[in-house]
Formats: structure tokens, C-alpha cells, sequence
């Protein structure tokens, strides 16, 4: 169900466009467990953005920081 704030929806318009923005510095590992490739590594406003979207949205969910 989704459950994103209008203006993530409105952005992103769907995962696959979210999984590609955070796809350089993200990986997504089983149960859409989504790790920052390089240990410490913190997202541009654009990557957490879309890291919120999918985590609303879609219930992935997010280890480390």
C-alpha cells in the first residue's frame, strides 16, 4: 500500500526511478535491504530523498550510515 508523501510520489513517480538514482552508491541486498556501498558513505539530498520514497513507499528497508 502505498505510503509516501504526495511530493515523493510526485518525484520519483515509481521505484525503478528511485533505484536508479541511489544505484552508484547503493546496493540492494534480499528482503530490499538497501546498504551504502562504501562504509560511512552519506547520501546526497537527492539519494536520501529517494532512499524515503522507497522506504515509504515500498517498505524497503536501510542498514548503516
Amino acid at each position: 500500500m502505498p505510503q509516501a508523501p504526495t511530493y515523493l510520489q510526485e518525484e520519483f513517480e515509481d521505484d525503478s526511478v528511485a533505484l536508479k538514482i541511489i544505484e552508484n552508491n547503493y546496493e540492494v541486498g534480499k528482503g530490499f535491504v538497501i546498504r551504502p556501498k562504501t562504509a560511512g558513505y552519506r547520501g546526497t539530498d537527492l539519494e536520501n530523498r529517494a532512499l524515503d520514497y522507497l522506504w515509504l513507499e515500498w517498505d524497503f528497508s536501510f542498514e548503516g550510515c
